[in-house]
């Protein structure tokens, strides 16, 4: 930090050169970082306002989402597996639900981070693998208190 330079002023510069390039080494080695532009602002708040819906539609938060969403997702998914094995539609069925209601958090994860983080770097494999164990997590809860009848579930749905 230089001499008359606020924290504030430091806080928004950082090396201009980092060992990849080769060059003007005496020019100081600090540029000014800019803050977004309004623009840039704006399109990463719809970008991640757009995955958040979509995640939102897709995962098990909202109560209306299975019979327009993730109930026909889950019966093509299990459709497109019985090409393989008549048998196997059902588990098809079952695994394409799971699958759109993980796919749905990891999707609002996404979009809020995006958002929330605005332009700090982000460790997209990270967050994607503890949306998929948090997904995973909420699915076993839910599994576990079915199993317990803790929730009530349809006659035609058995739990094992």
């Amino acid at each position: 930090m230089a001499p008359l330079e606020t924290p504030a002023e430091a806080s928004i510069k950082a090396p201009e050169n980092t060992g990849a390039e080769k060059g003007n080494e005496n020019d100081g080695g600090t540029t000014t970082i800019r803050p977004p532009s309004r623009w840039q602002t704006i399109t990463r708040w719809l970008r991640g306002s757009f995955w958040t819906g979509l995640g939102y539609m897709l995962s098990p938060l909202s109560w209306w989402n299975d019979v327009f969403f993730n109930l026909p997702i889950a019966y093509a998914f299990g459709y497109c597996v019985s090409w393989l094995n008549h048998d196997w539609f059902l588990p098809g069925t079952i695994i394409g639900y799971w699958l759109s209601n993980v796919i749905g958090i990891v999707m609002m994860q996404v979009g809020i981070t995006g958002v929330a983080r605005g332009d700090h770097p982000r460790n997209t494999k990270r967050d994607i693998l503890w949306g998929i164990v948090g997904s995973t997590a909420y699915s076993v809860v839910i599994v576990l208190l079915a199993r317990w009848n803790v929730l009530s579930l349809p006659d035609f749905l058995p739990v094992a």
